[in-house]
């Protein structure tokens, strides 16, 4: 019996060794990859961030893929208003130009944080040049801490952008990141778990760096002469209560990515007396520093942003328009030609001083009213429809002549009030209805004058119909008087 328990223990060794060894396998060996988890810190340390969520091809549950950070590089350095390490600087300020609100700056720091969920090792940025294969190389000016994290540790890695694009050699060999047009690079961001001096893809996550130089030009071409990548050339504002509205956007081809376009900067000054009688106008004297709401933009055909309201604005006061855009890493230009002011391609866009105001916007209160009730309740209650030719020359003349002014206004709060009452009796008696076509019918005819030809051109007809009326009566008045003698 002995001997037998003896063979039989011979013959299920390999069982038994083989499962041993699987157990000090589990025990001693670094398996076979790390979860290395990475963030660059939202410090403000650069111009633009976005994180592209991946899916785990294993696991099927979401995980963080490619971090691009972005610096936009508008305005010369020098012109920066600050050399501080935690804050970007602000060349948009004065004459038109492209600029960047947010320009990164040599002394800049970018601050990334960095873990591994299995083993120790030094925590670095590394790059591996197009072309090589194997580790990436460490960018030696980075500074970890801790230098060498435990499993599960959080390392924060810190650099400048002038430390960062003087070691990759395709962002050139300046410190102040000076590229012409574009670069792009990825580096490699973990933890050499092998102590090999480098990293590879297995202890790290890619952090892609954009580096523009923004727009080539200050203005934006004309629809007719602009190129691809010009962005938006054309646009129009509509009047809110204490608002503009962006409407009526135009383009050119391929927008918003043939210009890596992200949001359009809505630029606006006060009107205030001018003597210009060609062009009363701000659009000569708006600067970068009447630049304000930044409206992301949604989609290219037709161009569209959101959201197309600009706040802030006071009632009863004048702003006149220009816009500029804004790429993906904040740099500004392509601004709209301020001599272009008053280029109107809507006819209706007349304003009472006689020029066109499609680029001006006339917030007001009783703007707000208008959008809640556009009807004009008598003359639709006598024509019988809102949409009647004759109710909407009344309309527009409302908005051209009756609510840029006090008095307008005034008349037409009053009329809101009382109208729709008078409009519910006129409708109901098909002679109230005539009577009311007769007596609308010389209000038409100078709303219609006006419109065509101008306030003062349908006063002076007005007068001089009234008084040849006049005149006529009292004729009348002298012969009938003649005759009965």
């Amino acid at each position: 019996m002995p001997q037998l328990r003896l063979l039989n223990w011979i013959g299920n060794a390999p069982f038994v060794l083989g499962i041993a060894a699987f157990a000090i396998l589990l025990t001693y060996s670094k398996p076979a990859y790390s979860v290395i988890t990475v963030k660059v810190i939202e410090n403000g340390a650069y111009s633009a961030i976005k994180t592209t969520a991946t899916t785990d091809t294993t696991t099927g549950t979401p995980t963080t893929g490619t971090t691009t950070v972005y610096g936009g590089i508008a305005g010369d350095e020098s012109d920066c208003d600050t050399t501080s390490a935690t804050a970007p600087c602000n060349t948009c300020k004065g004459a038109l130009a492209v600029c960047n609100r947010r320009r990164i700056h040599s002394d800049l720091r970018l601050q990334i944080q960095v873990s591994s969920d299995t083993g120790t090792g030094p925590a670095m940025i590394a790059f591996l040049a197009s072309g090589d294969t194997g580790d990436a190389d460490p960018i030696e000016e980075a500074e970890a801490s801790p230098t060498n994290p435990s499993a599960g540790q959080t390392s924060t890695i810190t650099v400048t952008w002038g430390e960062l694009c003087a070691s990759i050699s395709d962002f050139g060999s300046s410190t102040i990141c000076d590229v012409a047009g574009t670069a792009t690079v990825s580096v490699r961001v973990g933890v050499d778990l092998d102590n090999s001096g480098g990293l590879s893809d297995g202890e790290s996550k890619p952090v892609k760096f954009i580096i523009r130089e923004g727009p080539a030009k200050i203005l934006a071409p004309a629809c007719e002469d602009a190129d691809a990548g010009d962005g938006i050339c054309y646009f129009e504002v509509n009047s809110g209560p204490g608002s503009a509205v962006l409407m009526n956007l135009e383009a050119t081809s391929g927008f918003p990515t043939n210009g890596n376009f992200a949001a359009v900067r809505a630029c606006y000054k006060e009107r205030t007396t001018s003597a210009d009688t060609d062009n009363p106008g701000m659009w000569d004297d708006i600067d970068l520093d009447d630049c304000h709401d930044d409206l992301p933009i949604t989609s290219g055909s037709p161009p569209t942003v959101s959201p197309k309201r600009v706040g802030g604005l006071e009632n009863d006061k004048i702003y006149d328009f220009i816009i500029g855009m804004v790429d993906d890493a904040g740099n500004a230009g392509l601004f709209t030609d301020p001599d272009d002011g008053t280029e109107c391609r809507n006819a209706t866009s007349v304003g009472p001083d006689g020029f066109n105001e499609c680029k001006t916007a006339r917030p007001s209160e009783v703007v707000s009213l208008l959008n809640e009730k556009v009807n004009c309740f008598v003359a639709t209650a006598a024509y019988g429809s809102p949409m009647a030719k004759e109710v909407g020359t009344l309309r527009k003349f409302r908005d051209r002549f009756m609510v840029p002014t006090n008095l307008g206004k005034a008349f037409i709060r009053f009329y809101y009030h009382e109208g729709p009452k008078l409009a519910r009796i006129i409708s109901k008696s098909e002679a109230l209805r005539t009577i009311s076509r007769a007596m609308i019918y010389p209000v038409l005819m100078f709303a219609t004058i006006a419109l065509q030809y101008g306030g003062t051109t349908a006063l002076a007809i007005s007068l001089v119909g009234a008084a040849l009326l006049v005149g006529f009566i009292m004729l009348a008045r002298r012969f009938s008087r003649r005759l009965s003698a």
